[in-house]
Order: structure tokens, then C-alpha cells, then sequence
């Protein structure tokens, strides 16, 4: 009698505990979860250029100077006529007595004022053989006739004009030269000799 009566306890409380348990499960309100999880997100390779593109300043030129085309040519005529025959150095000397002239208080103040400066007739002509550059009144024509020697002679013109006072005065200030051939009696004080002319200060 007593076995029964234990056993009949333990099932009661056993089916107490199930019952607690499963009243406690019911009530339980369990905590909402995301609609969805993300884990890791791939992103496609996007070039830098497209994610960010700024664009570079376009660099500054620096202004050339203004110059007269009528100056670059009295310029290069000179350097073609008095020197197409010598090498580059021979015509740079000859470029930078006559830019040294136009500089000089004594001289004109452009290049074709240099280069056609001459004693004049009359008429207000130059007289023949009575220029400063003989090639300029002495008959012929001063037309370039040798292309390859003008375009050298126009591309030192260019040169020498624009760097005049900021390189190197390789005639160190010379106004005056002459052919080694002849020696004239105004010879003053001596600079230099470059190939077929000697200069003077």
C-alpha cells in the first residue's frame, strides 16, 4: 500500500513539472529576430578614376615676349649675310653685336634700325657701299637664296632675341667686328675672335 501511494506522488508531481514547463514555454515571449542577416557584403571593383575623378590644372604657359616679325627678319637677314658660312658660334657673335647696338645709347633702338642704319644721299636713300652692313646697300639682293642656311639663321635669330640679356653675352658687349681679311683703322678695344671676324668694344 505504501509503494502505491509513493508512486502514485511521484507522478503527480511529474506531471506538475511538465505541466509548469510547458505553461512557462507557452507564455515565454521570445525576442523577434531580424528578417534577415548579412554577413559579409561583395562589392564589385570600381576604378579609382570613376570614384573619384578631379581633374588637373592645365599648366601655364609662360608668355613669350612681343615681338615685331619685321625685327626677327632684319635680324636673321643680317646673321644669314654677314655669316652663313661659320658655325653656329660665328653666328651667335654676330646676333649679339647687333642686339648690343640696338641697346647702345649711340645706336637706333630696333633691329632693323641697326641693321639699315647708313649714310644717305639726297634722295634719302643709302649710299652705296655707306652702310653700317655692307651686304645691305651694296647693289645686290639681299633676298636669302640658300634655304637651309636662312631657316639656321632664323632659328638663331629667335634665340638670340628672345634670351638677349638673360644668357651668357658671348661678344661680351662687342658693337663692333670685322673680317679677319682686312684691318680697318677704327680698330678699338679688342674682344674676341670667332672664327672669320674679330670684335671690339
Amino acid at each position: 500500500m505504501g509503494i502505491h501511494i509513493r508512486y502514485s506522488l511521484f507522478f503527480i508531481l511529474l506531471s506538475v513539472l511538465c505541466t509548469a514547463v510547458f505553461l512557462s514555454i507557452v507564455n515565454s515571449k521570445p525576442e523577434p529576430r531580424p528578417a534577415f542577416t548579412v554577413d559579409y557584403i561583395v562589392v564589385e571593383h570600381v576604378p579609382a578614376t570613376v570614384a573619384l575623378r578631379i581633374s588637373e590644372p592645365e599648366p601655364v604657359k609662360a608668355s613669350e615676349p612681343d615681338v615685331d616679325e619685321d625685327e626677327l627678319q632684319c635680324l636673321a637677314k643680317n646673321i644669314y649675310h654677314e655669316a652663313r658660312g661659320e658655325s653656329r658660334e660665328g653666328k651667335l657673335a654676330v646676333a649679339w653685336v647687333t642686339l648690343n647696338r640696338m641697346e647702345h645709347e649711340t645706336y637706333p633702338d630696333t633691329v632693323c634700325g641697326v641693321v639699315k642704319q647708313a649714310k644717305l644721299d639726297s634722295d634719302g636713300k643709302p649710299k652705296k657701299h655707306k652702310c653700317q652692313f655692307s651686304w645691305d646697300c651694296d647693289g645686290k639682293s639681299d633676298t636669302p637664296k640658300d634655304k637651309r642656311a636662312w631657316n639656321r639663321a632664323l632659328q638663331i635669330a629667335e634665340e638670340v632675341y628672345y634670351s638677349y640679356g638673360l644668357s651668357i653675352n658671348i661678344v661680351d658687349g662687342a658693337i663692333f667686328y670685322h673680317s679677319i681679311d682686312v684691318d680697318p683703322d677704327w680698330n678699338r678695344e679688342y674682344v674676341v675672335q670667332i672664327e672669320d671676324h674679330i670684335f671690339y668694344k
